[in-house]
């Protein structure tokens, strides 16, 4: 029987004791691991306690753990007393440290590197270790010498981050009273304002810039695959530098977002109040002056766009190269602890018509457990070398409110069929109904297989950063049932709780979700190499019941439809375009301008 652990862990840390009225306490957390499924492996429940005092860090804890599924007096994980720490090795960004997990010792060295801006503020920690006083289970000695290389995504950024984050530029602004020389209000004609603009951002990576007045009022398109963690840094940019370019007399901003050549969304903003904004970093005024539109609120005949290239909207992107890892993997089996295949996934992209992709994705595989090899114990789970997908996908607004996504083509290296999305947003608020599908045939056997999945769900967003979907799946093993998964923001990293039930099996798990790439990656031109959007990464156990009693590992048992294409990761700014939300980001655009347009209004 091959059964898997579940790895599920609940954590509860006080941030700040002075929330609970116990200032100068150290940070307290409660936990437990492989809380549930049929195979328990490294059961335990912890108390830890951990604080900083100059240049030690330290933690101490107490776990109570559980031997083994079916080993009365077997080794226990995390059981009793257990803790470490860390020293500063003077202005070094490295430390020393020791820990003690009650059974094993180590020490060794652990480098933390500056904040990364461009990998969205993430941390790199190397550590090198040597283990004292290993033991197999078989009680042999087992010291060895081990080598981690870790990513630390930041959750969230607070507003005094940001304010300094743009402050930190060394570039102000000047002053809004300053005055303008007569010589340069005649040199600068509205036209000249226009193709400053049209060249900043351009100059800034966006592609398909189109700029052009309509009355009083300032009309910017743009297409933006540069800044992918976030479409707010991508209109910070936009607008700051229309707002400060922007010819004399101008009203208003409309930032027209474009995917694909066509129009998902538009932001909108008054001019004197986002320059202020852009000065003082006051946020209360320019929150109330922004407006925003799903579809686009005007008529682009109507525009009297700029002549030449700045009002041209030329396209300079035409293939769009986005790389990402795939990972495969089982944890806590009879069969090994960790079991993995790791693949690298190519996906080259190109524009047709408006709203129209065709993409291909080619998966070179990096490395894999011996497990994982053709004719071992998990070799279905073994990535697979070569073209993977190649398929035409159009996305297209139907009506003011739903979005709709269609592909076609050869998926999985040897599939054909057919996989959609379609996204209905609620007019009285921001709540959204999902419903997605895919039909495949399977070609390569003598009697093609049919795979049909299909999900449709409910979208409760209790505030910008919590959303509940519910819904009623049919899985890719056929079973049917309901889903449930409650989604919490941390500024682009999302993590989520879900359950699925389908037939007999109910699984929970966790996912968590990321942007892979750079902040500020490629800029357009003939060919842009950029990340990954969203890259998402779950963990899942079978819970027990009467007639079920073990954790089989089952990859293909009640798995939801996965999209080749997701519209909303790839369109949609992940699902985070509603009002609210861009409201939420005024700090972060201000901070962006900064970080990535200010110095091209001095070019």
């Amino acid at each position: 029987i091959l059964s898997q652990a579940c790895f599920i862990s609940v954590l509860m840390i006080v941030r700040d004791a002075t929330t609970i009225d116990l200032q100068g306490l150290p940070k307290l957390a409660v936990g437990a691991t492989d809380i549930s499924g049929g195979a328990v492996f490294f059961s335990s429940q912890y108390l830890v306690a951990s604080d900083e005092y100059g240049p030690l860090r330290w933690s101490l804890g107490y776990a109570r753990g559980k031997a083994p599924l079916g080993q009365r007096n077997g080794a226990k994980v995390l059981d009793g007393v257990f803790g470490g720490a860390e020293v500063k090795l003077g202005t070094t960004r490295a430390t020393a440290l020791v820990e003690s997990d009650g059974t094993q010792r180590h020490a060794g060295l652990r480098y933390y590197s500056e904040q990364l801006p461009w990998l969205g503020d993430a941390q790199l920690v190397g550590t090198v270790q040597r283990s004292f006083g290993a033991r197999t289970w078989a009680g042999q000695g087992a010291d060895a010498t081990s080598v981690n290389v870790s990513l630390v995504m930041p959750l969230g950024q607070t507003e005094a981050d940001r304010k300094a984050r743009a402050g930190a530029t060394g570039r102000p602004l000047p002053p809004l009273e300053e005055p303008v020389s007569s010589a340069a209000a005649m040199v600068a004609t509205a036209q000249d304002r226009l193709d400053r603009l049209a060249r900043a951002l351009r100059a800034a990576g966006m592609d398909r810039v189109r700029v052009g007045m309509l009355g009083s009022e300032l009309v910017v398109e743009y297409e933006n695959q540069r800044y992918q963690q976030n479409e707010a840094d991508a209109l910070g940019v936009v607008l700051g530098l229309a707002a400060e370019t922007a010819p004399v007399a101008t009203s208003r901003v409309h930032a027209i977002t474009l995917k694909a050549g066509q129009v998902v969304f538009e932001t909108s903003v008054d001019v004197a109040a986002f320059r202020v904004f852009l000065r003082d970093g006051d946020a209360t005024q320019v929150k109330n002056t922004l407006g925003f539109g799903r579809l686009p609120g005007y008529d682009a005949d109507a525009v009297q766009w700029a002549s030449g290239e700045a009002g041209a909207g030329a396209r300079r992107t035409w293939l769009r190269v986005g790389l990402k890892p795939l990972l495969n993997y089982t944890l806590g089996t009879e069969y090994g602890a960790f079991d993995y295949s790791l693949a690298v996934q190519a996906r080259g992209t190109v524009n047709l018509w408006q709203g129209a992709v065709v993409y291909a994705d080619v998966v070179q595989r990096v490395a894999n457990s011996a497990n994982m090899d053709p004719g071992y114990v998990f070799a279905s789970s073994r990535h697979r070398n070569g073209l993977q997908t190649v398929a035409l996908q159009q996305s297209l607004w139907v009506g003011p409110s739903i979005f709709t996504s269609v592909g076609a083509g050869q998926y999985n290296h040897d599939d054909w069929g057919v996989e959609g999305e379609s996204i209905l947003f609620l007019p009285w608020n921001a709540d959204t109904i999902h419903a997605k599908g895919r039909y495949m045939r399977h070609q390569a056997d003598v009697l093609p297989r049919i795979q049909e999945a299909y999900a449709g769900s409910y979208r409760y967003r209790l505030n910008t950063n919590t959303w509940i979907e519910a819904g009623y799946q049919q899985y890719t093993d056929r079973s049917t049932g309901p889903s449930l998964a409650v989604t919490r923001w941390f500024g682009d990293v999302a993590v989520q709780v879900f359950a699925r039930k389908g037939g007999n099996n109910t699984f929970a798990g966790l996912e968590v979700s990321l942007p892979l790439g750079p902040r500020q990656a490629m800029g357009a031109g003939p060919v842009q190499v950029t990340g990954a959007p969203r890259y998402a990464q779950s963990i899942r156990t079978m819970l027990i019941s009467g007639g079920n009693r073990m954790n089989l590992v089952d990859a293909s048992s009640v798995r939801p439809v996965d999209l080749n294409f997701k519209p909303e990761v790839e369109l949609l700014n992940s699902g985070r375009i509603t009002p609210v939300d861009i409201r939420g980001q005024v700090l972060r655009m201000r901070e962006s301008f900064y970080l990535y347009a200010r110095e091209k209004l001095d070019e």
